[in-house]
């Protein structure tokens, strides 16, 4: 029997509705409105694997309904490790990270708190030859990589680019944290290893500024106002680290305090 055109048209339209998840009856929903954006941006796992996160990031929104949508973890092309999300993500969901670690992370001296927390570590396989990591939903995520690439000494992490460089686990809060290193050193605001005459200098000369147009490094108090609160961080922990070389340019300690008092005089000058 010959169909129509218009039998036909009407049968076409339907399907193209279908393929767009605009019929949301169908379930097809889910292939525009969902988790299938979310892409792993950041890997980090210690040797034995019992502190790792996986950091997901999307430039999309509508993908915040990850509830009941699993993630996985295969070894050697063999399942090793299964996550169900309990509920779906923040919204909306454009130019965010997405945060899963194991449990312990976020106690960690430098973490940030997890978005998700995984099942106890290891969740992917350290020893395993290849690793493949993928979000159980059509079209989503599933990223393979051979585990040589990925450093685990506790500081390093690998991102997408199998590119490694030092840690920076991020939530969908925008919060960036640090694990495994070294502490920073408190008023060490140019990171030479030491709190002296360059770390007050960086203070002394974005005086009485904002951040920006003042130089970053000498807000430590991150308060958007380069002030006392900054010089008081650099004096709290002055000569703290190891001292450089040349150490002639340090001033005495009575040196520091007129310091201290003529920024105080500065700081009721402002406005």
């Amino acid at each position: 029997m010959t169909r129509s055109r218009s039998t036909i048209k009407i049968i076409y339209c339907l399907g193209s509705l279908v393929l767009t998840g605009t019929l949301g009856g169908f379930g097809a929903t889910r292939v525009n409105a969902t988790v299938h954006l979310w892409q792993i941006q950041e890997l980090y796992s210690n040797a034995d694997g019992s502190v790792q996160f996986i950091e997901l990031f999307t430039a999309f929104n509508s993908q915040q309904f990850s509830l009941g949508v699993e993630f996985k973890s295969r070894a050697d092309s063999v399942d090793f490790n299964s996550f169900i999300f309990p509920t779906n993500t923040p919204s909306p969901t454009a130019g965010h990270h997405l945060l899963l670690a194991t449990p312990g992370f976020a106690a960690l001296p430098g973490a940030v708190t997890p978005d998700f927390t995984l099942p106890l570590g290891p969740f992917f396989d350290v020893t395993a030859t290849s690793t493949n990591l993928q979000i159980v939903d059509l079209f989503a995520e599933n990223f393979t990589f051979n585990n040589a690439s990925l450093p685990t000494d506790g500081v390093l992490s690998m991102n997408r680019s199998l590119i490694t460089a030092t840690n920076s686990p991020t939530n969908f809060a925008g919060e960036v944290g640090s694990i495994g290193g070294t502490p920073p050193l408190i008023g060490d605001l140019d990171d030479d290893g030491f709190v002296g005459i360059a770390d007050l200098n960086l203070v002394l000369g974005n005086w009485n500024q904002n951040v920006p147009p003042g130089d970053p490094l000498a807000d430590p108090s991150d308060d958007g106002f380069v002030g006392i609160a900054d010089l008081n961080v650099v004096l709290g922990n002055w000569n703290a680290g190891n001292p450089p070389v040349d150490t002639a340019a340090v001033p005495e300690p009575a040196t520091l305090s007129l310091i201290g008092l003529a920024g105080a005089a500065l700081l009721g000058r402002r406005g």
